[in-house]
């Protein structure tokens, strides 16, 4: 066994939260993504469950959070989308070429917003998490262009732009008690809903 071999013997990787993708459908994408070639898969939308026929302009693979996605121009769209590798069956490399969308463009449509899911800014999140949590959160980037300041009294307000609601709320639940949503008040009604919603369930 050699270094490498003993060094990857000795790490541990866990990856509970990610949905496989098939070799040959991963391939498939990268091989359209480097070729500059567009790419027509069947594509089953996992919040919906509809299936439709999707020809696209593959831009680059994106790895997050254990799972791959594809940022690409929908031709039959007109517009920047995001697509699950996993989700995305019968793919096929075209002969036409792909659509060239210049970096910028990537940058403003996927960047401007907390997450994977994005788009324009559709608000301004501010959260403010309780001393034992911000400890941790104090090191984390949400975003590029994120703002945080300490409390006197020990929390942490964190002040994170956000396009796709539902990405964030999946995140502010996941601290439970140790997050407050001070701002905008639409995202703190949301939060608090769910919450409710939660404890009926124990009751």
């Amino acid at each position: 066994m050699n270094r490498m071999e003993r060094i990857v013997a000795l790490h541990r990787v866990f990856d509970s939260r990610r949905h496989p993708v098939p070799a040959r459908g991963f391939e498939t994408a990268a091989s359209a993504v480097v070729e500059r070639r567009q790419l027509a898969f069947t594509y089953e939308a996992r919040s919906t469950g509809e299936t439709a026929r999707r020809t696209t302009s593959p831009q680059r693979l994106v790895y997050y959070r254990d799972q791959r996605y594809l940022d690409c121009w929908d031709e039959d769209r007109r517009g920047l989308r995001t697509f699950a590798l996993d989700r995305m069956s019968s793919a096929e490399v075209l002969s036409a070429a792909a659509r060239h969308v210049a970096p910028e463009d990537l940058i403003e449509v996927f960047g401007a917003g907390y997450g994977l899911f994005s788009g324009p800014v559709q608000g301004v999140a501010r959260l403010r998490f309780q001393p034992e949590r911000a400890r941790w959160v104090a090191d984390e980037r949400w975003h590029g262009r994120q703002t945080s300041r300490r409390l006197p009294d020990g929390r942490l307000e964190l002040t994170v732009p956000y396009s796709e609601v539902d990405e964030l709320l999946g995140e502010v639940l996941r601290y439970g008690p140790d997050v407050e949503v001070v701002e905008p008040p639409e995202l703190a009604a949301l939060v608090r809903e769910r919450l409710e919603k939660a404890a009926e369930q124990y009751r």
